[in-house]
């Protein structure tokens, strides 16, 4: 599995860390497959009894990392178009899959929380924040 997302258990407790502390826990198209990926694993384990979702380092994910690596498209689309496809694929259905979970989600936030990483707290049931958290939801109106 992707290491930019780990799944680790303590007991009845599963624990997401975003894992890419040197990108701020920015989500690349990878670590969004394989986040999606983890929650589907968490949602189907009877044992698993509630999901504490965390990042490592310095902060909680700074968003989706907004560059053409990986994005599928045609080359005629602009950016922002071919940014919709993996947002409409993988990112969207993450959050569902957050929001659909039958046992108590836990967000904690450890520090700056951008974007994409604003919609994981909000869709999860609990939010805990440190001192030194940040939310920054950019391109809310």
């Amino acid at each position: 599995m992707n290491d930019a997302i780990q799944l680790k258990r303590s007991g009845p407790v599963a624990v997401l860390t975003l894992n890419r502390p040197k990108s701020v826990n920015s989500l690349s198209l990878d670590a969004i497959k394989a986040l999606l990926a983890q929650l589907r694993g968490v949602a189907n384990d009877n044992s698993v009894r509630a999901l504490v979702i965390t990042g490592a380092g310095r902060a909680f994910c700074a968003g989706w990392q907004l560059d053409d690596q990986g994005m599928p498209g045609l080359p005629d689309e602009s950016f922002g178009v071919r940014q919709s496809h993996p947002m409409e694929e993988y990112f969207n259905p993450v959050i569902q899959a957050l929001h659909d979970l039958s046992i108590p989600s836990l967000a904690a936030v450890n520090g700056v929380c951008a974007d994409a990483g604003v919609n994981i707290t909000l869709a999860a049931d609990v939010v805990i924040a440190s001192d030194m958290a940040s939310f920054l939801p950019t391109f809310a109106p």
